[in-house]
């Protein structure tokens, strides 16, 4: 300092040099607050938007509880509901009797099938039985065929042997009529002798 004490006026530009640098920085920084401020003032727009957003929630909220509120009313009147159900189940049971009573009709007419099923079943029985006695008839005029076809060679044989006799007698014939007229010529010379 006692250096300047002379030219105290040298130093003082020196100081004005770095004190106009310093103030030249201040637009500067000047000109990058007005964006802060611009951006603040966004930041404060947004703030009452959600604020407004805020109360639209709040609303459906209550809204969501008013439904929470009618489900809760529509419960007991469903409950109420339930008796009246009740009572048409209870008129279905009353039917019931009455479909029971039909049953023991339908439950006697199949006892009644069930009765004349063993009687078919009997008759059935029957016509196998006169099958069964067909088929033996069937069997005895088998039996009885086999037996006329042994007995047809039989008749063929004694067939044979009379046409064998034939011929035998047919050779007895001429040699008879031979004598014939040898005994017709002795006849008119025994009647000569007579």
């Amino acid at each position: 300092d006692a250096t300047c004490i002379p030219g105290d006026a040298t130093c003082i530009p020196g100081d004005a040099t770095d004190i106009a640098g310093a103030a030249t920085s201040i637009p500067g920084d000047s000109a990058s607050i007005p964006g802060y401020t611009t951006s603040i003032r966004g930041d404060a727009t947004r703030i009452p938007g959600d604020a407004t957003s805020i109360p639209g929630d709040a609303t459906s909220f209550l809204g969501d509880a008013a439904d929470i509120t009618g489900d809760a009313t529509s419960i007991p009147g469903d409950a109420t509901c339930i008796p009246g159900d009740a009572t048409d189940i209870a008129g279905a049971a009353t039917s019931i009797p009455a479909d029971s009573a039909s049953i023991p009709g339908y439950t006697t007419s199949i006892r009644g099938d069930a009765t004349s099923i063993p009687g078919d079943a009997t008759s059935i029985r029957g016509d196998a039985t006169s099958f069964l006695g067909d088929a033996a008839d069937i069997t005895g005029d088998a039996t009885s065929i086999p037996g006329d076809a042994t007995s047809i060679p039989g008749d063929a044989t004694s067939i044979a042997g009379d046409a064998t006799s034939i011929p035998g007698d047919a050779t007895r014939i001429p040699g008879d009529a031979t004598s014939i007229p040898g005994d017709a010529t002795s006849i008119p010379g025994d009647a000569h002798f007579s």
